[in-house]
């Protein structure tokens, strides 16, 4: 084999098995599966039964009646159409 073929073979393969070790995040302590990984925060589902109920530290975007949750780009109330629980963009 040539010499250049063998060199790039070697950095493939290089290149290769790199591919397979899981890296930290940018600017994370821990690699991407690793089980020692924050886990995010339980959230209390609240009460259940009808009507649905949302979650008590939810943050409702909108509930069906209105948009108060939104605001245009460089702000200011969006001029979408709420009706029969639903928005028209």
């Amino acid at each position: 084999m040539d010499r250049s073929v063998r060199r790039n073979v070697r950095t493939a393969a290089l290149a290769a098995t790199l591919a397979l070790v899981p890296a930290p995040l940018c600017g994370q302590d821990w690699p991407v599966h690793s089980p020692d990984r924050p886990r995010p925060p339980v959230v209390d589902p609240g009460p259940a039964g009808p009507p649905a109920s949302v979650p008590r530290d939810a943050i409702v975007l909108f509930d069906g009646r209105d948009l108060s949750a939104w605001q245009k780009e460089g702000g200011g109330a969006p001029g979408w159409r709420v009706a029969d629980a639903y928005v028209e963009v």
